[in-house]
């Protein structure tokens, strides 16, 4: 027998979409600043499927939008969506999935530095920003400067590659 637990429907944190911030970015903040260890549980306590956010399945992403306040259309436009096994659509482009980044996804330092400067706005670090997704980019279009490794280490994949989170603790 499964014991079924209420959904939280109201975070205590709410960290709204930036701009050009995919669903699965939105998902790892607000996991992260609401105390959860990993979005695997965040997504359990609010009814959201991570599988679902991170393959920008439309239902699941208007659930992350209505719970977090992002504008939903946004939110849609800049995560990436499985469109068949070999394409993916991302800000109205299709892509090769295989070009869309997997182990090194990247961030503009500038952009970076930035976003750590916001302070509260930016309670843990920098967010993704769909410009860094595609193989393809190698240079952030605002600040016309290289993009480098995300400066984390000990990450994991998630579903289909597009998300890196912290991994789950052992016990």
């Amino acid at each position: 027998m499964s014991l079924k637990f209420p959904t939280i429907s109201k975070l205590p944190i709410a960290l709204a979409a930036m701009p050009g911030e995919p669903g699965f970015s939105v998902l790892s903040r607000n996991a992260a600043v609401n105390a959860s260890l990993s979005s695997a549980t965040f997504c359990t306590a609010t009814g959201l499927s991570k599988a679902g956010i991170c393959a920008g399945d439309a239902k699941q992403l208007d659930g992350l939008a209505r719970l977090t306040g992002s504008d939903l259309p946004e939110l849609l436009r800049s995560s990436p969506s499985k469109v068949s096994g070999k394409f993916t659509q991302l800000n109205k482009q299709q892509f090769l999935t295989r070009s869309i980044r997997k182990q090194d996804l990247s961030i503009c330092p500038v952009c970076w530095i930035e976003d750590l400067e916001k302070g509260a706005q930016q309670v843990d670090g920098c967010v993704q920003r769909w410009q860094w997704l595609p193989r393809l980019a190698s240079c952030c279009a605002q600040h016309c400067v290289a993009l480098c490794e995300l400066p984390y280490a000990d990450y994991t994949t998630c579903y289909d590659h597009l998300l890196r989170i912290a991994p789950e603790p052992a016990g």
